[in-house]
């Protein structure tokens, strides 16, 4: 089946939401694209929740109606392959792997751009086939870039994510923890986001700071994924994992494993929306993310650091992108991170140094001036990478303008 030929229209064959990251991704594209009104953005898939207020939703509204008119389309045509007479962005993940695609995972358009956020490393043939059968691939960083290129790709271009700046910027701080040092985690509890990084650090300085505490955003939608049980190789763990027996995620296990009372730290175990993150976030005093790799820039980071928190970050992979000199506290000594088997490729990934995060974390307690200017950089930083300008770059890289 082919449709009618359009010039104007663009499929996104993933899941569009404002929850998680993919569909955040996604989410902005339409928005973007809504806004500009030269082309119009057609999710393929049917969309997750979208917190969205009036003037979102009437941004929304022709692409959810055709979105609905091309779904339809879609599901009548059955289980067979279906090209459609449109540029398609699809989104794509460790060795080739197809993202929140759902029914749009057997759909080809006129044009196919691969949109590419990957941690491993390592990829099979199957893989590299996968990625060659698309006219232009896009990598979320540039230490992406240099892994799909390193593959033998050709014609690789970078675009990093975006951050909103009428949500995420500097404001007065939230006082919900009066007399607390607050250090803010985020990121969905996997053992490449580093959180049991971040729990050893805080153990330590708790010690010599008694009024610190870890305010972590780490829930996990798929606690059951690889990523989630690697933590068993943590050198921070001694062997445990942060689950129970019957696979959900006992915090206080996890923090007791950690060397940290339960009851002087907050996990928001609950899905916070999107919206309501900043007000969360501005209650901390500094952000902490040691993540071992990001195959993107760490969009909890880049929002942590557009709200004006100081912010500490892991020198390695996409992260990288984000270093804003003077304008946060990155953490150069990092080690190689190896793991059993050879499926999951490490290299680039980076192991950071207690002792170097526990000095960070120090120099901030110690000038909280000075870590309010080095805020205010990062966030003219990230204000810079505002998402309206990242999706226009975007389409001008793959000439859909």
């Amino acid at each position: 089946m082919t449709t009618t030929p359009t010039t104007d229209r663009i499929g996104l064959a993933w899941q569009i939401g404002t929850e998680f990251g993919w569909g955040q991704y996604g989410w902005q594209i339409v928005r973007r694209l809504s806004e500009r009104g030269s082309l119009l953005p057609i999710p393929l898939v049917p969309p997750a929740p979208l917190d969205l207020d009036g003037i979102e939703r009437a941004l929304w509204s022709p692409a959810r109606r055709a979105h609905k008119h091309t779904l339809a389309a879609i599901e009548a045509h059955g289980n067979r392959p279906l090209t459609l007479d449109l540029p398609v962005l699809h989104a794509r993940g460790n060795g080739g792997a197809v993202m929140f695609a759902g029914v749009a995972e057997r759909v080809r358009g006129r044009r196919n751009h691969a949109l590419v956020f990957l941690e491993n490393t390592t990829v099979a043939p199957p893989g590299l086939t996968a990625f060659r059968r698309f006219d232009r691939i896009v990598a979320g960083s540039r230490w992406n870039r240099q892994v799909l290129e390193g593959w033998g790709l050709e014609g690789v271009v970078e675009c990093l994510q975006g951050v909103d700046p009428s949500h995420f910027h500097p404001a007065p701080r939230t006082p919900a923890f009066p007399g607390r040092f607050v250090v803010f985690s985020a990121g969905k509890l996997e053992y490449r986001k580093g959180q049991d990084i971040v729990a050893a650090a805080l153990r330590i300085f708790c010690q010599r700071r008694p009024d610190a505490m870890l305010l972590a955003l780490w829930n996990n939608r798929w606690p059951a994924s690889d990523q989630a049980r690697l933590f068993r190789h943590s050198p921070h763990l001694d062997g445990a994992d942060p689950f129970d027996s019957a696979g959900a995620i006992d915090w206080t296990k996890w923090l007791r494993a950690s060397g940290l009372a339960p009851e002087r730290h907050w996990i928001v175990t609950e899905p916070v929306a999107h919206s309501r993150l900043p007000r969360l976030i501005r209650t901390a005093d500094v952000a902490l993310f040691p993540n071992r790799c990001e195959g993107g820039t760490n969009l909890a980071a880049m929002e942590a650091m557009a709200a004006g928190v100081p912010t500490i970050l892991a020198a390695n992979t996409g992260q990288l992108d984000i270093l804003v000199p003077e304008g946060c506290y990155p953490l150069s000594r990092q080690r190689a991170v190896t793991l059993p088997g050879r499926d999951l490729g490490t290299e680039g990934w980076g192991e950071s140094d207690l002792e170097e995060i526990v000095e960070a974390l120090e120099r901030v307690y110690r000038d909280r001036e000075a870590a309010r200017a080095v805020g205010l950089r990062g966030a003219t930083a990230m204000h810079e990478l505002a998402w309206p300008g990242q999706v226009d770059k975007l389409v001008n890289s793959l000439d859909l303008a």
